[in-house]
């Protein structure tokens, strides 16, 4: 018996030619299907970004505040021996006190006790602007209320707004 060769290299999987109509049909509705895998995917993705920056600002709103509460406490403790806030930021106070990377700015002795008679709170002490990414740029602040500290996160916009207000208010006593 005579084996017939055959033009086809794999006779067992030899198939007709595909109209060229259909290759281009199916290879269009995988591109369609892929595309509709890839935007939920690319949304999901650009959303967790999104939360993962946000976490990550306030997180750093966080750890600023944090620092500040570090500078109220010697101001803390001249209110309590004085009854009154000190006219200077007391130094040294610890041996981070002197660190060049914490920029902390007490307010001038005349905004200090302009402070202590004020019937609103008013802003003593900040540190310097920190950039945010999503969230708006800001100031941690430091905020004198009728005897109390506390401190407080406050963006660009406000802080200039308060110090703006709190200059008026000060000058017109």
């Amino acid at each position: 018996m005579e084996q017939r060769q055959s033009a086809h290299p794999h006779p067992k999987k030899a198939s007709k030619p595909l109209p060229g109509g259909v290759v281009t049909d199916r290879s269009r509705r995988a591109r369609s299907n892929l595309g509709r895998k890839l935007i939920p995917l690319t949304t999901v993705a650009m959303l967790l970004c999104a939360v993962v920056v946000w976490q990550r600002d306030s997180t750093a709103i966080e750890a600023e505040q944090s620092r500040m509460a570090v500078h109220a406490v010697p101001i803390e403790k001249f209110l309590r021996l004085h009854g009154s806030l000190p006219p200077h930021f007391p130094r040294p106070f610890s041996p981070d006190a002197e660190n060049p990377h914490q920029k902390f700015h007490y307010l001038d002795s005349k905004m200090i006790a302009w402070a202590q008679t004020a019937d609103i709170p008013a802003i003593i002490g900040y540190r310097q602007g920190y950039s945010l990414i999503i969230k708006p740029n800001g100031h941690a602040v430091l905020i004198y209320d009728k005897g109390n500290l506390r401190t407080e996160w406050m963006s660009s916009r406000e802080f200039g707004h308060a110090m703006d207000e709190q200059r008026k208010a000060a000058s017109n006593k």
